[in-house]
């Protein structure tokens, strides 16, 4: 078996964010599983990958927190007996969030490329037996309330040190407590450490300047409360087996007399985490955030 080995320079060259909100429309009737994280990921691999298939490769193989999210198919509807129907015409949308220039570039390379060979057809995307037309993609602040971009310098010089910090945890999210035994152990709720350990772990495998997450993660567990939360556990299918995630909003509080260095540094990590998303399998549809106005 070869040895995965990321390409560090993906994601640490001057690096713009990006969040992509890809409108749909569904071109024939058909059915998807319930949840479609999976579909959507092996989407997003596909269309690179008639562009650059090393890019498509290498980020397939890439080991540990991919530098790109994907959501999960977002239409209406509900999923009965394990399948969401969907009919021709139904319109649905996807989230791209890229963690790289290059990435981002080959994305809207491959989309738009059949709109030069076939002015009349325009691109299209299949999840699973169902394709779709696209119909617009959106990046520009305030097109989507889920679309933007930034880079790590921007970030910091609009960030401000505030007390309380509300996130909405979109898609379920968990995050990995390692093994015990073979069994692997999931904490559904977003808890200080948890949470922003792992936005400080992001930025550490993706963004200069260096940052100690495990530093990251004991500071948040002994200075940062949750004053107010309202989540509720959701099953999330990736293959055959569930996972489950929690879903809903919760208010992180700091302490009045914190220093304003260590607040500016975490609610940069809030930030950054509406482009990296946070906890385990954010490739697949998983931990969706951003943060809520006061």
């Amino acid at each position: 078996m070869s040895q995965k080995v990321n390409d560090p320079s993906l994601v640490t060259t001057s690096p713009t964010l990006f969040s992509a909100v890809v409108k749909l429309t569904a071109l024939e009737d058909g059915l998807l599983p319930r949840t479609s994280g999976r579909l959507v990921n092996g989407a997003f691999l596909d269309i690179l990958r008639t562009i650059d298939p090393n890019l498509s490769q290498q980020l397939h193989d890439w080991d540990g927190q991919k530098p790109y999210t994907v959501s999960p198919l977002r239409t209406r509807g509900r999923a009965k007996n394990g399948h969401l129907h969907v009919r021709a015409g139904q319109p649905a949308s996807l989230r791209f969030t890229l963690l790289s220039d290059h990435i981002f570039t080959t994305l809207m390379h491959s989309l738009l490329s059949p709109l030069q060979q076939r002015p009349t057809e325009g691109p299209t995307l299949r999840l699973g037996e169902v394709a779709f037309g696209l119909t617009e993609f959106l990046t520009t602040p305030g097109s989507d309330p889920w679309a933007g971009y930034a880079d790590l310098p921007g970030l910091q010089a609009k960030v401000g040190a505030t007390e309380t910090m509300t996130v909405e945890f979109a898609s379920p999210t968990a995050f990995s407590l390692g093994k015990k035994g073979e069994a692997k152990r999931m904490e559904l709720f977003p808890t200080p450490g948890l949470f922003f350990g792992s936005l400080a772990r992001r930025w550490a495998d993706c963004l200069p300047p260096e940052l100690d997450p495990d530093a990251v993660q004991a500071y948040a567990e002994q200075a940062v409360v949750v004053s107010r939360y309202r989540m509720e556990s959701q099953v999330y299918y990736l293959w055959q087996s569930p996972q489950l995630g929690g879903q809903g909003q919760v208010t992180y509080r700091l302490p009045a007399d914190d220093e304003p260095r260590l607040a500016r540094l975490l609610n940069l990590l809030v930030d950054l985490g509406f482009y990296s998303g946070v906890g385990a399998k954010t490739a697949f549809g998983m931990g969706q955030m951003r943060r809520l106005a006061a």
